[in-house]
């Protein structure tokens, strides 16, 4: 019995069935992402942030969730985030309203930045800096003010502490860490499976495997690569790494996987030529 039968026996037939449906349409979903992807390497991936304007953590405020950015070791706040946890009913119009009240002060705790949307193109985004947060929330009336500046500063130095570690598609990666244990692919590649795997993705989509993108990016071996590619390229990663989950729980050989989403690539190549 192969590795193949050894995988599917384990599932009954109607999660068998919902996984190979699942498989088809991520196959199929997955052509956009490594278009766009593909599309992108004409420039070089580096330009498209602006002095490492890096995805650190997304936490929630209440019902809010809050994506927290850092930029040249400042930790970074979005004006929309910042009016919605402080329940504005016009969120980024009512922290605008602030800014322009008292202007001389928070340009100094502010910098507009270009952000890679997902379907192409660039969208404007004013960032604050925790003295910008805390200004604008000095000014602001509302109840919950006081609450989310201590809110900000615990997780600022959360943050710094190492206590709140980086979060890009984690939830993805450990469901492949998962499949890849379950299928016996990780025995079989002595424990290397998961770096193997990761080092497929990102060759498939750059060229390079994680050790070179790291180089390229002067980026330490402890660092993590995700939070530093712009957000189109880390879903089109993500996209990859749910494909290879997919088909390795319905039972392809890993060896069957990246000759099916290397065919892909080739053959989308061919399409936009």
């Amino acid at each position: 019995m192969n590795g193949k039968e050894n995988v599917l026996i384990k599932m009954p037939t109607e999660l068998k069935q919902s996984l190979k449906q699942e498989a088809q349409s991520n196959y199929l979903s997955l052509t956009a992402y490594i278009i766009q992807l593909l599309k992108n390497r004409k420039a070089s991936w580096r330009n498209e942030m602006i002095d490492k304007l890096v995805l650190v953590k997304s936490v929630n405020f209440g019902l809010t969730q809050c994506d927290i950015y850092k930029q040249n070791d400042e930790i970074l706040f979005t004006r929309e985030q910042i009016g919605r946890a402080l329940e504005y009913l016009n969120h980024s119009d009512a922290i605008k309203d602030i800014h322009s009240r008292h202007k001389a002060r928070l340009d100094k705790f502010s910098r507009v930045v270009q952000i890679a949307l997902p379907l192409g193109g660039k969208q404007q985004v004013y960032l604050y800096t925790y003295k910008g947060l805390y200004e604008i929330c000095r000014w602001s009336r509302q109840p919950k003010a006081d609450v989310f500046i201590d809110w900000a500063w615990d997780v600022i130095e959360a943050i710094r502490k190492g206590e709140l570690t980086i979060q890009i598609c984690r939830g993805i990666r450990k469901d492949l860490m998962d499949v890849i244990q379950e299928s016996g692919l990780n025995e079989q590649m002595h424990g290397w499976a998961f770096k193997t795997v990761t080092d497929f993705t990102y060759k498939l989509a750059f060229g390079k495997n994680a050790k070179q993108l790291r180089e390229e990016m002067g980026l330490s071996i402890r660092e993590n690569i995700r939070p530093v590619l712009p957000e189109e390229d880390r879903k089109a990663i993500a996209k990859l790494e749910d494909a290879v989950k997919t088909l390795l729980a319905i039972g392809y050989s890993y060896e069957e996987v990246k000759s099916t989403l290397i065919q892909k690539v080739i053959d989308i190549k061919k399409f936009i030529a």
